[in-house]
């Protein structure tokens, strides 16, 4: 059939519904078609929103990349400098009088522990050698170490005391042959016993 005859078939049956089922399918896509395709056909919808979708996703992608490349580095950079401002000569020099400072409040705060802890051992006739390393960081601290102190102490000097006495063949109670009496040595701080006894060896008993 030639394209005359094909048209005359057309012109002729175009009341036909098969006719114009079929010229509908040939017919150009106009605005309004699309329009109405994409609103009311289902298929439509669904083809709009995911493309709305995925456009939208493009964008957003697309304006952080952005952000991130042109703004987000200069904000970054004035939020370290407002948190860490650049240093002039004269903060830096308040920073380091500030440092000597505080070293000297710590030095200052350790003699008057140290001075404390002092008076104490004095008091209590405490070998003052060891004083630097049982003071703490403040004077109650430093109170208690030096109870713990005072109770080792007497308890190893004591026990070197009693171990002179048996060595000897007496204890400590009946004095031994020394020149002291036992209510002598009781009087004794510990150090004062320790260095007695050492200094005054009795003979072994008979």
């Amino acid at each position: 059939m030639e394209l005359a005859e094909v048209k005359t078939f057309l012109e002729t049956n175009k009341d036909d519904a098969a006719v114009k089922t079929l010229l509908s399918e040939f017919a150009p896509i106009t605005t309004d078609a699309a329009l109405k395709f994409l609103v009311s056909d289902p298929e439509g919808k669904r083809r709009y929103h995911e493309q709305i979708d995925k456009d939208i996703g493009a964008a957003v992608i697309a304006s952080t990349k952005k952000y991130e490349a042109e703004t987000l580095p200069g904000k970054i950079d004035a939020a370290v400098k407002e948190r860490h401002p650049d240093e002039t000569p004269q903060d830096k020099r308040i920073a380091e009088l500030e440092k000597i400072a505080a070293a000297s409040e710590k030095d200052a705060a350790r003699a008057k522990l140290l001075n404390t802890a002092t008076n104490l051992a004095t008091e209590k006739t405490l070998p003052t050698e060891l004083l630097p390393i049982i003071i703490g960081n403040d004077e109650v601290t430093t109170t208690e170490n030096m109870t713990i102190y005072e109770k080792v102490f007497t308890e190893m000097v004591t026990e070197a005391v009693e171990a002179k006495f048996k060595g000897n063949g007496r204890t400590i109670a009946d004095g031994g042959n020394l020149k002291a009496s036992a209510a002598d040595l009781s009087k004794m701080t510990p150090e004062q016993r320790l260095e007695y006894v050492n200094t005054n060896p009795q003979e072994p008993a008979s």
